[in-house]
């Protein structure tokens, strides 16, 4: 008897410590959520509708054309004087960044209370495509870009002639130019007695390649397209032109496609 007692008394002490939990659940849910609305409605107090937090200035460094061109990136990227700077997503307007043909990357950061501070990497162009006075340069990637929008401005590039391309723009690749690139590239790394004046591609089996060596004298270098040891083929043209100067010797053509021998004619 004493047990069915025991038993009828603990049955309503269970529902009421449940019941107990279950409000004080609801509660702290309700306080929590009183919470996230006062950080809301805090956050667009001070930030969203704050009027001293809105964009006004806009400030890029780069080692090139994009150095302190301050108002051309703000038009090329659209963007609006006097809109909530919290309201520019940093994200998009690196990914708008690097679409432009010239950028390699960017590194976008806001500088309250008005300013976008941009650092950008450039494209290093490596040739003219087609003619000197090309609209167009390439860089090293094979990534083509305007002539007057990236850093060809400053320095002097050699040309590749016999590009099948008549439409381009900014932005596109043209992989099958990448062998003359590559020549290119390792002069300018690792020759600095040859200049590199012109390559044709006309024939996709051969570069034609004109270089101006230290002594003077521009060769006519004939070496294959897809050969991958380029390093290889420029010691053996170096090791022929120095032999050649020291003999006397007037021929200024050289081709490299006997397997990297020198052969001058």
């Amino acid at each position: 008897m004493e047990r069915k007692k025991k038993s009828a008394i603990e049955i309503p002490d269970i529902r009421t410590k449940r019941r107990r939990a279950l409000i004080g659940l609801t509660i702290a849910l309700l306080l929590l959520a009183s919470a996230v609305a006062v950080c809301l409605w805090l956050h667009h107090v001070m930030f969203r509708s704050n009027p001293r937090l809105v964009f006004r200035e806009l400030h890029v460094s780069s080692s090139g054309y994009w150095n302190q061109r301050d108002e051309e990136l703000i038009r090329t990227l659209g963007l609006k004087r006097n809109s909530n700077i919290f309201d520019l997503d940093l994200g998009k307007l690196r990914r708008q960044l690097r679409s432009v043909p010239s950028i390699a990357d960017a590194r976008v950061q806001r500088i309250l209370p008005d300013t976008l501070m941009v650092e950008v990497s450039e494209r290093m162009p490596r040739a003219i495509i087609n003619y000197p006075r090309s609209r167009w340069v390439i860089d090293e990637e094979a990534v083509v870009m305007e002539r007057t929008r990236s850093m060809a401005n400053s320095i002097v590039l050699p040309t590749i002639t016999g590009v099948a391309h008549t439409r381009l723009k900014g932005g596109d690749r043209l992989p099958e130019l990448q062998p003359a690139l590559d020549v290119i590239n390792a002069v300018v790394r690792s020759y600095p007695d040859m200049e590199i004046l012109m390559v044709s591609v006309s024939n996709s089996e051969q570069l034609d390649t004109y270089i101006r060596y230290r002594n003077g004298k521009t060769y006519r270098v004939l070496m294959p397209a897809k050969n991958r040891g380029v390093e290889y083929m420029l010691n053996a043209l170096q090791s022929a032109i120095i032999q050649a100067y020291q003999k006397g010797e007037e021929r200024t053509t050289v081709n490299l496609s006997f397997d990297g021998l020198a052969v001058i004619n």
